[in-house]
């Protein structure tokens, strides 16, 4: 069997986890998160996790040693996987893409929700310690970093693109009828 791999953009809070969960629970994916480098380098270095530090190391990073610098650490995880069916979590750049869609097998998905919906979920789960309290006027503010920027500008390249603004049955049923393509 070929690989199947699966990347997420979204929008800050779209419900790319809720996705990822989803399918990892239902089909058994192996997931891969474009955070997850970026998160063991500031435990290794004893710095908060906060988003403005995983923005700024990544911001350091792409800087440093190319702006596809966590594209290539996707790649070669993938590549080096057994796994026949992959998700990648945390696609935000458009150079990440282009590193990505070098894997025959890639698809990108793009999940869309209302930015009401967005601050809603933020406010019920707290994913960093910054989020606590947040307001919507400092949401959207965050709006407008960098790689935030950037995911909008995916949609037109995704080959796929989900509204999470309804219901997670609805939700559940775009993800499964495109994995049912897929297979």
């Amino acid at each position: 069997m070929n690989k199947i791999i699966l990347g997420f953009t979204w929008e800050m809070w779209c419900g790319k986890d809720t996705a990822a969960e989803f399918i990892f629970d239902k089909f058994w994916w192996q997931k891969f998160k474009f955070s997850s480098s970026l998160r063991d380098v500031l435990d290794r270095i004893y710095v908060e996790k906060t988003r403005n530090n995983l923005a700024s190391l990544s911001t350091e990073l792409r800087s440093l040693y190319g702006q596809d610098i966590l594209a290539k650490i996707m790649y070669h995880d993938v590549l080096e996987s057994t796994e026949t069916m992959i998700l990648i979590d945390w696609v935000r750049r458009n150079d990440d893409i282009i590193y990505l869609t070098k894997l025959p097998e890639f698809k990108l998905i793009y999940i869309e929700t209302s930015l009401e919906n967005r601050f809603e979920r933020i406010n019920i789960r707290w994913e960093n310690v910054d989020d606590i309290g947040k307001t919507i006027e400092q949401f959207k503010k965050e709006q407008m970093h960098e790689a935030e920027v950037q995911i909008r500008w995916l949609k037109d390249t995704a080959n796929f693109v989900i509204d999470n603004n309804w219901t997670k049955d609805e939700f559940y049923s775009q993800i499964e009828e495109i994995v049912s393509q897929l297979r």
